[in-house]
This record gives structure tokens, C-alpha cells and sequence, in this order.
């Protein structure tokens, strides 16, 4: 049975040319809600900040896949 989730390939900076298939919708939201929570210029954001900027606060979890 064909799966019904439409996947997109991704490429992860840190490990060129291998690629990645992932759901296109999870992909495209977690991608937005990054985009909006980062500052418009310099100095931007530590890997702990912009879990913090994805993250309700009341979800009280990390976003994940």
C-alpha cells in the first residue's frame, strides 16, 4: 500500500551528499517556526536558543520529527 505522506530530500550541511527523506509537511512547519522565532540580523542564535524560540512554553517538550 503507497504511503499517503508526501516526502521531500533533505541534505544535512554536516554530512554533504547524504540525503535525507522526510515528511514534506512536518518539514515545512518546523522550518517556518524556526524562520519566524530568529532574529533578522547578527549575532543570531545558539542551538539551545532556538529550541527555546520553536518551543511553546507550555509544551515543555523539544520539537521533534
Amino acid at each position: 500500500m503507497p504511503s499517503l505522506v508526501e516526502k521531500i530530500e533533505i541534505e544535512n550541511f554536516t554530512s554533504p551528499g547524504r540525503v535525507y527523506r522526510v515528511d514534506r509537511r512536518k518539514y515545512e512547519a518546523m522550518r517556518d517556526a524556526l524562520l519566524a522565532g530568529l532574529p533578522p540580523a547578527a549575532p543570531r542564535l545558539t542551538i539551545v536558543e532556538a529550541r527555546q524560540a520553536v518551543t511553546p512554553p507550555a509544551a515543555g517538550s523539544v520539537p521533534q520529527w
